[in-house]
């Protein structure tokens, strides 16, 4: 009895003298004394339960974990964030920064003088990378919607403007390659039809969709700058250009082709889509947004293929010429932690935070040498390859919002679904273009 007592009373004190050797629990970071506690008071465009709201918050508690003096309250207002923005700032509430499409930013808070320069911060050293932020961007991302010489946005997602087709379909047609022509383009179309396909989807309402046509068409004749200088003619004269009626012409042709089936007329979203999705349309001209749009219906092995929009002969534009719509970060012109703001950006611009972003919300992103989504595959190619990147509408949606409601956008409608003719659609805009800007 005495030695069982003895080896209970030996094991006590060996357990003892190993807990006491054990390394304490692992704590969070404590801020170091008297360090300044920061909180960022950061309002987003994202509703709290969408994917990319919740990458954002992963890169938000990643970045607080490693500076633990720094707390970012995020405010999860959905799309209507830049209006609700304004009314809050009006009544004096506290932002530090937000994020909004980077054209409704360059239309809206930008242009109102809300935004905090970034010059100063954009020659810094990126966290994983011995090269500047600004050279992390991919083609033309950064510089798309600054201002004269000054940055005011820092873009995080990127959705290319792009044909979005079903490959298998284009494989059945026998098309064995991406057409870098407007005649190459027509031929294959041609191609799909002999096939037995409906060529395009399409919404018979939808402006924001079919208008990128036009603006591709404008383009890649006359190259940018020319459809914004129309809108923005107040005298209307502009309109009268041959290239906005050859433009015209040019869409008209494709219904007159039959490339688009007759019942789009009266679709409304997402009718015109959904026929992609179901396999019967092979495209539709959108943003890449579109394929993780249509995951549920078209399905996991849905072969997705991104065509560019192609050139005209002896045009000005180029193929590679790519439209790209932006999601930016902004950080507020009176804010007191720019500095602060700026390292959050940083942290979001490293590979394998853009990368997480780019799995987990299934979108594209603006960090160079990060891969997307298979699905977006084609995305990836064309904006690493970008020669120049372009406004979505040539920057009047930025610019002249207003104009493009009342103005623009009825009269490309009526000339959509061809109960007015290109010829018609130059003289309405001509006319109303000068009745507009008489009274604005």
């Amino acid at each position: 009895m005495k030695r069982l007592r003895m080896l209970i009373l030996l094991v006590i004190a060996l357990s003892l003298t190993l807990a006491a050797c054990q390394p304490a629990a692992e704590e969070p970071e404590a801020p170091a004394a008297g360090e300044e506690q920061i909180v960022l008071e950061y309002w987003s465009m994202w509703n709290p339960s969408e994917p990319a709201a919740l990458a954002i918050q992963k890169w938000i508690d990643a970045f607080e974990a490693e500076n633990p003096n720094i707390t970012i309250n995020a405010t999860w207002n959905g799309r209507e964030n830049q209006t609700k923005l304004r009314s809050a700032l009006a009544g004096g509430t506290k932002v530090d920064f937000m994020d909004q499409d980077a054209d409704q930013i360059t239309g809206g808070l930008q242009k109102e003088g809300m935004g905090y320069p970034l010059n100063e911060f954009l020659t810094q050293q990126a966290l994983d990378e011995d090269i500047s932020i600004a050279d992390t961007f991919t083609p033309g991302t950064l510089e798309l919607h600054k201002d004269g010489d000054t940055y005011y946005q820092f873009p995080y997602m990127n959705n290319t403007w792009q044909f979005w087709a079903n490959g298998d379909i284009l494989a059945e047609a026998g098309v064995t390659a991406h057409p870098q022509t407007w005649d190459e383009f027509l031929a294959m179309a041609e191609q799909i039809k002999d096939a037995g396909y409906n060529v395009f989807a399409a919404e018979g309402n939808e402006f924001s969709y079919n208008f990128a046509y036009f603006t591709y068409l404008v383009e890649r004749m006359e190259g940018p700058g020319v459809l914004l200088a129309a809108a923005a003619d107040k005298t209307g004269e502009s309109w009268n250009d041959p290239v906005f009626l050859k433009s015209a012409q040019m869409i008209t042709d494709l219904w007159d082709a039959g490339y688009f089936p007759p019942e789009t007329v009266g679709y409304v979203w997402p009718a015109g889509q959904m026929t992609l999705a179901t396999g019967d349309a092979t495209m539709e001209l959108c943003g890449s947004w579109l394929p993780n749009e249509l995951r549920g219906t078209a399905g996991e092995d849905f072969n997705w293929v991104g065509l560019k929009f192609p050139g005209v002969e002896g045009g000005k534009g180029d193929v590679d010429h790519l439209t790209e719509w932006l999601i930016s970060f902004m950080i507020m012109k009176d804010t007191e932690y720019a500095e602060e703001i700026f390292e959050f950006f940083k942290f979001t611009q490293t590979k394998e935070n853009a990368q997480m972003m780019a799995i987990d919300a299934i979108i594209g992103v603006t960090r160079k040498g990060v891969t997307w989504p298979e699905l977006l595959k084609d995305g990836e190619e064309a904006a690493a390859n970008a020669k120049l990147a372009l406004k979505p509408y040539d920057g009047i949606q930025a610019l002249y919002p207003e104009y493009q409601e009342i103005v623009l956008a009825p009269a490309f409608n009526d000339l959509w679904v061809t109960t007015i003719t290109p010829e018609e659609f130059v003289e309405r805009m001509a006319t109303e273009s000068k009745a507009f800007w008489d009274t604005h």
